[in-house]
């Protein structure tokens, strides 16, 4: 595949190909380049910790609450490929525009690309939350392990919705070249699901629920964030004076 692709490009027949003259090493494209890479790696850095938080708060209350976890969990690994597949259109769709100048129209994909991937992730996450009886007995038969699955799914289901909104925007914002909200809203992520789960769970004293609970406010804000910064122009070039 990657063969293939190489000859496409060097053939040039395309609007975008790969020219022999302009090989070697140019500072201002690597500097682009990594402008983006270096705050866009701490994305998944802040995914694993938020999950293995996440995960030891929830083994406290011992293994089938941590397999129901589990389990609940998985279905975030079937939205995935929905939400990557609307990110990485938008990737492209907003730099392309964001490169000719065309904030509107690179605004307005934005709000399209969210707006699919909430609808779907939303709506796979609610129907599931109305019969997790589809999802659940496909892992276990376990009563205890059940009833976590089942809670979990209940509570945080619908919310996956926010979990679309907020990861297509960050590809989004990839192409845009501006990293800096959808970082702030990663880290502000973290710190509210793994930080007030604890809290909540080791100082108050408040059950696994709990845990639940503030995993959907979490996505929330992650949501909410990243979607006023956009729409209020963080794509847009800063005004001087």
């Amino acid at each position: 595949m990657v063969t293939a692709l190489l000859v496409e490009l060097l053939r040039g027949q395309r609007a975008i190909g790969l020219h022999m003259h302009q090989r070697g090493w140019q500072r201002e494209l690597a500097s682009d380049i990594l402008k983006v890479a270096r705050p866009a790696s701490l994305n998944p850095l802040m995914n694993v910790a938020t999950i293995l938080g996440l995960t030891a708060l929830v083994g406290q209350f011992g293994t089938q609450a941590l397999a129901g976890y589990g389990i609940g969990t998985r279905i975030e690994f079937v939205m995935l490929p929905v939400i990557f597949a609307f990110g990485t259109a938008l990737t492209t769709i907003v730099g392309t525009n964001i490169g000719a100048g065309n904030y509107d129209r690179a605004e307005l994909a934005g709000r399209y690309g969210m707006t699919s991937a909430a609808l779907i992730c939303g709506t796979v996450g609610g129907f599931l939350a109305l019969f997790p009886n589809l999802w659940i007995p496909i892992f276990t038969d376990d009563a205890g392990t059940f009833e976590v699955a089942r809670s979990y799914i209940r509570i945080v289901g619908p919310a996956y919705a926010f979990l679309g909104i907020g990861l297509v925007l960050y590809f989004a914002s990839q192409g845009a070249g501006t990293m800096t909200w959808p970082i702030r809203a990663q880290i502000l992520r973290f710190a509210i699901s793994v930080g007030g789960a604890f809290f909540l769970v080791n100082y108050l004293g408040y059950g696994l629920n709990a845990v639940f609970i503030v995993t959907v406010i979490a996505l929330a804000f992650y949501a909410g964030i990243i979607s006023i910064a956009v729409f209020n122009g963080a794509w847009r070039p800063k005004l001087s004076g």
